[in-house]
């Protein structure tokens, strides 16, 4: 089939474009929607209206999607883009692995780097998948916005691709999927392969890693308490969280995800800098979404603490 070949070729050989170009388009939107710029309030209504989830339905601007608007699913189908994202990178982690033993020792060191981020990747949307299953307590009627659910889907299908070397997907352009069978590695020998990636980590590699498990932890430990919040009380009851980094700010899960991709900047961003891009998405969009929460708690609860911020302690 030449036809098919020379398609998954071509494929392979814009995806570096198209993954950057991916990354631009979504970080711009995220930024143009914080800014208060004139001729943008269609713009900037779809983007919070895409954004509105959970208790932040009942803020959605209305028609900014036109006869879209109203095109809810169930909040729970998060659990949807964490068993996608930890699925479609087992394969992604694989045909990394194959890169490890070809090329250049330069090229093989950064298939390494790339091969633990993805590990640690994958090891966070598994935790994600276990942690929506089994202890966020999402109320019968919470829903998320339609056009926010397939691009949830889009964003963990993309983001283990923006983390293989430009060498493999260079490979793949040249000599498509079978460039990488019945060579390289085997999945068993993924353990050595990441001792010997953490044995030759830099500070500042090391410093990503270390970010990128605390940020797992403080996320975890922020979602406990707004599971906890939910148990005992009649469904669709919200109360003020309390404990942990919410006496701080009202959003320290977000707060969480910039500092896990903050993480993968470190460890990654000099072979990959889309990694910096995908930061700044997720820092926008987050900015975004704990300032409406903010407005959401201030308007419902009068008591709710003053000196509270959003998402950054004692900044914003």
């Amino acid at each position: 089939m030449p036809i098919a070949d020379d398609v998954f070729l071509l494929a392979f050989s814009i995806l570096p474009s198209l993954l950057r170009l991916y990354w631009v388009l979504c970080t711009m939107a995220a930024v143009l929607a914080l800014l208060p710029l004139p001729g943008l309030a269609g713009f900037r209504a779809a983007v919070i209206l895409s954004a509105c989830r959970g208790k932040l339905v009942d803020m959605k601007p209305h028609k900014a999607f036109g006869p879209l608007s109203d095109w809810t699913v169930p909040q729970k189908w998060f659990s949807h883009f964490y068993a996608l994202g930890s699925v479609w990178s087992v394969p992604v982690i694989w045909a990394v692995m194959q890169q490890l033993w070809t090329g250049t020792s330069q090229a093989a060191w950064e298939a390494q780097v790339s091969l633990l981020a993805l590990c640690l990747l994958e090891v966070h949307l598994v935790r994600r998948y276990l942690e929506t299953v089994l202890i966020m307590q999402y109320p019968p009627n919470a829903r998320m916005h339609g056009i926010a659910y397939l691009y949830g889907i889009s964003y963990y299908l993309v983001v283990p691709a923006t983390l293989v070397p430009l060498a493999l997907l260079q490979r793949l352009a040249d000599g498509g999927l079978e460039s990488l069978l019945g060579r390289g590695a085997m999945m068993g020998a993924l353990p050595s392969a990441l001792e010997a990636t953490l044995a030759r980590l830099s500070a500042l590699q090391w410093l990503g890693v270390l970010a990128f498990v605390a940020g797992n932890l403080l996320q975890l430990h922020s979602h406990r308490l707004l599971a906890n919040l939910s148990r005992g009380t009649q469904s669709g009851t919200y109360r003020i969280p309390r404990g942990g980094l919410f006496e701080l700010v009202s959003c320290p899960h977000y707060l969480a995800e910039i500092v896990i991709y903050s993480g993968l900047g470190l460890l990654i961003g000099a072979q990959r800098p889309l990694a910096w891009l995908i930061l700044a998405w997720v820092a926008a969009n987050l900015v975004l979404a704990a300032g409406m929460t903010q407005a959401w708690y201030r308007r419902r609860f009068p008591s709710y603490p003053s000196r509270r911020k959003a998402l950054f302690p004692w900044l914003y």
